[in-house]
């Protein structure tokens, strides 16, 4: 109960007042191998960017990882892709951008492919073996959705859209360790450096969890708290959260006038 307490003052304290200023540019990805987008990620570089494309068609299409170079005047130019199952969830990409993970909703699990840089270039690779066509599916959860890699590199934190679970993966040993239960199902999940810890965002209006993980000789304990704000959302669901530079915490729920739409607005 005592680390619970602390938990809830942590995200308080993320949570507190400042100003964030914004600066809104479009960038869109070419026709041709874009559908629908559900993630991107940002190289380090600054001019290359990954999309997620999903497909609704659980049967027969496939989604793709798309990479794409971005210029100065915000213009488009296709790099490379792999083929993925065809719901894409969320993906995550290791600190040296050589592994990208994504899950997959329509195959209830997570794939993994390889980016390979030569001479200013890049190319996916697969990793693990193909049916033909997509590479085989670490099985999780039912529709694992937000996925994020562990601050020491070591393990993936695997949510579910529908059931709420937490699964654990050993990065090195490819494989699923445990899963723990959340409340609600969840729709992001980011790591704030300030606090240590994990916070997820649920398919509630102004519901964050907060994820306290601690490394033991014998295993990860993991501990949960849940906390609930007065987000201006209007009653709906948060889509997305990610961390901003100056540690703000921003999200975007749907306009209530218009559910195709998103807003940002932003707390600290």
């Amino acid at each position: 109960m005592m680390r619970r307490y602390f938990i809830i003052i942590a995200v308080a304290l993320i949570l507190a007042n400042a100003g964030c200023e914004q600066d809104v540019k479009k960038a869109i990805p070419p026709d041709f191998i874009v559908n629908r987008v559900t993630d991107m990620y940002s190289m380090n570089d600054g001019r290359h960017f990954l999309f997620l494309s999903s497909n609704m068609n659980r049967k027969y299409d496939y989604g793709r990882l798309v990479m794409v170079e971005i210029n100065d005047d915000w213009e488009t130019t296709f790099v490379d892709s792999v083929l993925i199952p065809s719901i894409a969830g969320k993906m995550s990409v290791d600190s040296n951008e050589n592994t990208v993970y994504v899950t997959s909703r329509d195959r209830s699990g997570v794939t993994r492919y390889r980016i390979n840089k030569k001479d200013e270039s890049y190319k996916f690779d697969q990793i693990d073996s193909t049916d033909g066509y997509v590479p085989s599916v670490l099985k999780t959860e039912k529709e694992p959705n937000a996925v994020i890699i562990s601050p020491d590199g070591k393990r993936l934190f695997v949510t579910h859209i529908i059931s709420g679970g937490l699964t654990i993966i050993d990065l090195k040993k490819w494989e699923k360790t445990e899963t723990y239960n959340l409340r609600k199902g969840v729709t992001s999940i980011v790591f704030d450096e300030f606090s240590g810890y994990h916070i997820a965002s649920h398919r509630e209006s102004g519901l964050l969890s907060v994820i306290h993980s601690i490394e033991t000789v014998s295993r990860l304990i993991v501990d949960v708290a849940e906390v609930n704000l007065d987000l201006p959302t209007d009653g709906y669901d948060i889509r997305s959260i990610k961390n901003a530079s100056d540690g703000c915490l921003l999200y975007t729920s749907p306009s209530p006038r218009d559910r195709t739409r998103s807003r940002m607005p932003s707390s600290a």
